[in-house]
């Protein structure tokens, strides 16, 4: 559930949350435990969920915490974490083109073929969305990706015994290239009746 600038009031004001966020990412940084990294990492990938928390979020630079895990991938959790984070962060424009990156989409590209299907949905995701972002499109629209996301389309399609990967799959293909397909095809057909 989002939180109204009201509700954030009656907690104890933005000052409060963004202290908390602090603490947070101070403990993330300072601790030694895996498991606590690991708590602490859900907590601010649950916090990125809000969108009344990207400014603090980005104020902090929590979002390089969420990319160093993705680019670390030494944990599984901490990465199903990361990726959580950006997949939860990416529909903010500004965070989208902060996080995009040729080694960022690799890393989600390769996130595809994950054991995890949690992190391979959130790796979805977050493609999705940064495919939906126009400064970051270019990055995912080309024609290595699209025959990466449609052979682990086919794949899921045939093989998986989880609808929500074939879904979101069928919808990125149909949402993101298939539109461009066919908006390339008008505009082609529109030059050839012009000559």
């Amino acid at each position: 559930m989002f939180t109204r600038p009201d509700q954030l009031q009656r907690k104890g004001g933005p000052e409060e949350r963004l202290s908390f966020l602090q603490k947070l990412k101070d403990e993330y940084t300072t601790t030694k435990s895996l498991e606590g990294k690991q708590q602490v990492l859900a907590n601010l990938a649950n916090f990125a969920y809000d969108p009344i928390n990207y400014n603090f979020i980005k104020q902090l630079q929590i979002v390089d915490l969420f990319l160093n895990q993705l680019q670390l991938q030494q944990n599984e959790e901490l990465c199903a974490f990361a990726v959580g984070g950006l997949c939860n962060l990416c529909n903010d424009p500004e965070i989208a083109d902060y996080i995009t990156s040729d080694w960022v989409i690799a890393a989600l590209i390769k996130l595809l073929q994950h054991r995890n299907k949690d992190i391979v949905l959130n790796a979805l995701t977050t493609l999705y969305y940064l495919a939906r972002n126009v400064n970051s499109a270019y990055l995912i629209k080309t024609p290595t990706n699209l025959h990466k996301l449609r052979a682990f389309h086919a794949a899921h399609r045939t093989n998986s015994c989880d609808p929500r990967l074939t879904n979101l799959a069928t919808i990125f293909l149909r949402d993101i290239w298939d539109a461009n397909d066919a908006n390339s095809n008008h505009s082609e057909s529109a030059e050839v009746s012009s000559d």
